[in-house]
Order: structure tokens, then sequence, then C-alpha cells
């Protein structure tokens, strides 16, 4: 995420989005390449990866860095290229499987995606990030119980992370479940009072289900 601005109306049919975990490589300052300005996220970042690279070729965490830089410029395939190196290196790395997959999902291959997370899932059992971006893949396919399934499991791992419920009631109300999908976002709400999207679900919620005035009073709220 995130998928909204201001507060403007909800689609049902909005998508969650995964989450690419950053890799460990930083450099000898502390600072990770991707914490800092544009250029030094792109292009110049991905020069230094490479030399980096040259030197100690068998570092799994070179090649997950490498692949966020290119995934944050959408050169998705090279970035899965570089998942698979870091992969090749350590096949139990469930960060580069978690990348891998969600470069996959902008690639629109979810299946793909899922098989990551699948993969990463077995490594960690408890990676909530596999979780909840697999949800997020079979939210995209249209299984919105599935998603729900794995959007419980990664509650119970982190319930204070205020998008997977807003995940939650967007699968929730694609069901038809509009009460559920309601406390599903007023828990995004109660974990992040600030998060505009929980509040603009929320609201068109409320109007599908002719709650009109509640529904405009959120929006006057989050307008003034």
């Amino acid at each position: 995420m995130p998928f909204l601005s201001g507060v403007e109306p909800l689609s049902q049919f909005d998508c969650p989005r995964p989450v690419p975990i950053l890799g460990g490589c930083c450099g000898d300052d502390g600072i990770c390449a991707h914490d800092g300005p544009p250029d030094k996220q792109g292009i110049g970042a991905i020069e230094c990866y490479d030399r980096a690279i040259k030197i100690d070729p068998n570092y799994a965490n070179l090649w997950i860095s490498k692949g966020l830089a290119l995934y944050n410029l959408g050169k998705h395939e090279e970035a899965i290229e570089c998942y698979d190196r870091a992969i090749k290196i350590d096949p139990n790395y469930a960060m580069a499987w978690i990348n891998k997959g969600a470069a996959f999902r902008n690639l629109g291959k979810y299946n793909e995606e899922i098989e990551c997370y699948d993969r990463a899932i077995k490594i960690d059992p408890n990676y909530f990030a596999a979780w909840y971006n697999k949800g997020n893949s079979l939210y995209n396919l249209g299984k919105y119980n599935d998603a729900i399934e794995c959007y419980d499991r990664a509650i119970k791992i982190d319930p204070n992370y205020a998008n997977l419920w807003i995940s939650k009631g967007l699968a929730l109300g694609n069901l038809g479940k509009y009460e559920e999908a309601i406390s599903a976002h007023d828990k995004a709400i109660e974990v992040d009072p600030g998060n505009s999207e929980a509040y603009n679900a929320k609201a068109w919620l409320l109007a599908n289900t002719k709650r009109n005035e509640e529904s405009l009073s959120i929006i006057n709220c989050c307008t003034y």
C-alpha cells in the first residue's frame, strides 16, 4: 500500500500491495543505500553493489540489496535474477524468497509469487511478511477466503500493522461481510488513528450498507 489519497471513495476492487523486505547490506558508515536520496537508491547503488559483488560474489545480502535497487527502478525481471543468485548461495534465505515473490507480483505472476511465499513460510512459519504478502496475492486472484486465512496468520504474529487489518477488511468487503469488514477497519484505526486509508475504507463500507450519515461524518472528519 498505499493506494488511496485524500478521502476519495474506496473501490472494493482496489488491491493490497506486497512488502519487499530491505536487505542487510550497508556501507562502512552504517548507511544503507536505500536510506539515502534517490540517486543512492538507483543506478549509483547498483554500481556499488556490482563492485562489491566482484570482491565477494558469494555474499547473499549483496544480491538481495542489488535486487532491491533494481526493484525500486521497476526492473523486476532483473531483480528476480539477483534474488535467484542469493537463493543459490543460501536456499533457506527466506528474505530472498519474499522479495522474489514481490517482484513476481509486479509482473502480474501471482501463482509464481505465491510459490515464493510458500517457500519462505516453509523456512520460517512465523515470517509475518510471507503470510501478509501471500494474503495479498490470493486477494488479487479473487480468493478472498484464502486471503483472510493468511491475514489471520499474520495477525497472530503482529496484530499492530494497520495495513494488514485494512487488507483483511477489503477481503471481507468483497465477500459481502460488511460488518466484519467495518470491524477490521476499526481495528486498523485503533492501531493507527491517522491512517486515512482505514477511514476511507470504512466510509465506503458504511455507504454501501446505506449508513450514509455515518459515512459522510467520517468523510467530513477526514476532510477537516
